[in-house]
C-alpha cells in the first residue's frame, strides 16, 4: 500500500470517528432537551390514594406527622437528600417564594433517601435555620410511594390530594412559578 493510500485511509477513519461522535452528541443533546421539557411540564395526574396520603414523617423533635396535617391548602412538597447540591438549590428556590406564599400554600421539605438518618443530619439541618419547615423520612416511605427517579423531587399537590405535577431533579424558576399559579388557580 502506498503512502498516499495510507494517509487517505487514516483521514477516512478519522472522519468516520468524528461523524459518529457528532451523531452521538446530537442524539444525547436532543434526549436531554426532551427530558428537560418533560420535567418542567405541567400535567394532571391521578389523586393520591387515601392510604398513600397518610404516610409518616418526623419533625426535629421526633414527633410524627403525615400529609393529612397539611390538607388545609395546596402543598408544595420537596423530597431531598442532604448530600445533593441540587437539593440545596431547590431549597433556596422554595425559600425565595416561601414568605409571600405561606398563607396560601403549604411549602415543606422532607429529607429522604437517608437510610442511616442519624442525629448529626438532623442537627445540621436544624442549624442551617431554613425558613421552610423541614421534616425527615426515617423509613424511606416517601421515596418508595412516589417512585422518585432522582432527588430532589418536587410535588405540587392540590388541596384534594391530587398531584398536579411531579418534577424529578431540578425545575426552572419560571416553571416553578407557573406551577404555583396553577395550584392557586385551582384552590
Amino acid at each position: 500500500m502506498s503512502k498516499k493510500n495510507i494517509i487517505i485511509l487514516i483521514i477516512s477513519i478519522i472522519i468516520l470517528i468524528l461523524a459518529t461522535g457528532v451523531f452521538i452528541y446530537a442524539k444525547t443533546l436532543k434526549s436531554t432537551k426532551s427530558n428537560n421539557k418533560n420535567t418542567n411540564s405541567t400535567s394532571k395526574t391521578t389523586p393520591i390514594k387515601e392510604e398513600e396520603k397518610n404516610f409518616y414523617f418526623y419533625d426535629y423533635d421526633g414527633n410524627t406527622l403525615d400529609l393529612s396535617n397539611f390538607s388545609d391548602k395546596p402543598t408544595i412538597l420537596l423530597l431531598w437528600k442532604s448530600d445533593s447540591s441540587k437539593s440545596y438549590d431547590m431549597i433556596s428556590l422554595l425559600e425565595k417564594y416561601y414568605e409571600e406564599n405561606k398563607d396560601k400554600l403549604n411549602i415543606l421539605a422532607v429529607n429522604v433517601n437517608e437510610p442511616n438518618l442519624d442525629l448529626e443530619i438532623v442537627k445540621n439541618v436544624k442549624a442551617a435555620q431554613f425558613k421552610i419547615p423541614m421534616y425527615f423520612d426515617k423509613n424511606l416511605s416517601f421515596e418508595n410511594k412516589y417512585q422518585c427517579s432522582s432527588l430532589p423531587s418536587l410535588l405540587f399537590i392540590e388541596q384534594d390530594g391530587t398531584v398536579s405535577n411531579q418534577v424529578n431533579d431540578v425545575i426552572t424558576e419560571d416553571s416553578f412559578i407557573a406551577n404555583i399559579d396553577l395550584l392557586l388557580k385551582n384552590f
